[in-house]
């Protein structure tokens, strides 16, 4: 929901259409390994499904 690109991603050199296309995932020390397995798994389809819609 955040307006604008991110500085970060913008000096690393991304295109726009990356910068548009960009997530952002925080963690901290209590995520469990888990929780991380799960979130690239519904990661993993979602992108899946992306790019069957493209």
């Amino acid at each position: 929901s955040k307006k604008g690109n991110s500085r970060i991603l913008t000096v690393m050199g991304l295109k726009q259409d990356e910068l548009d296309g960009a997530i952002r995932f925080s963690f901290y020390s209590g995520n469990t390994s888990e929780e991380i397995d799960k979130t690239v798994e519904v990661l993993k389809k979602s992108v899946e499904q992306i790019r069957k819609m493209r």
